[in-house]
């Protein structure tokens, strides 16, 4: 170990970060792929017993940030008033498509069924099925927009306030 960092001071010293960065990828490359089956399920393997589970709890709206860190989401929490109460859950996996398969799974068949799921998310094709829910909004199929490399904030948001309107008029 010592040999492997005392190489890495040196490709630093010597030809810069970029050139330690551009360096370190094959072996960071090979180090992920022999340990890609012990990082799929993260949380099992650390012992996390307290994973939140969506539908052990009682919410009428809940918004799922996929990929928001806590700690950017606290550092600005204080210049937008409905940020007010932040709080830290552990998931119950490590990935969006492993996520949907722990939240959406068939113990969960009768919630899911009062549910109505709006999803920028692509797996979405793969993991789920609109006859789990009572709504499933895959916007990631018409809202992608190919300059971006994303779906807009927006289009998930005007979605989600479109799909509630129509809850209410159906009501």
């Amino acid at each position: 170990m010592m040999s492997l960092l005392s190489e890495v001071v040196r490709k630093y010293r010597e030809d810069g970060t970029l050139s330690l960065a551009y360096s370190s990828i094959p072996y960071i490359r090979n180090q992920f792929r022999a340990n890609k089956k012990n990082l799929v399920d993260l949380p099992s393997k650390l012992n996390i017993s307290n994973t939140y589970n969506i539908y052990s709890h009682e919410w009428d709206l809940l918004i799922v940030l996929d990929a928001c860190r806590y700690d950017l989401m606290t550092s600005v929490s204080d210049e937008y008033a409905f940020l007010s109460e932040l709080s830290y859950k552990y998931s119950p996996a490590s990935s969006s498509r492993a996520w949907m398969k722990a939240q959406f799974s068939q113990s969960n068949a009768k919630q899911m069924n009062q549910t109505a799921y709006i999803t920028g998310n692509t797996f979405s094709n793969e993991e789920l099925l609109e006859t789990q829910f009572e709504l499933l909004y895959e916007v990631w199929k018409y809202g992608w927009d190919e300059e971006q490399g994303t779906i807009p904030p927006r289009v998930l948001t005007d979605r989600a306030i479109t799909a509630n309107r129509e809850k209410d008029q159906i009501k």
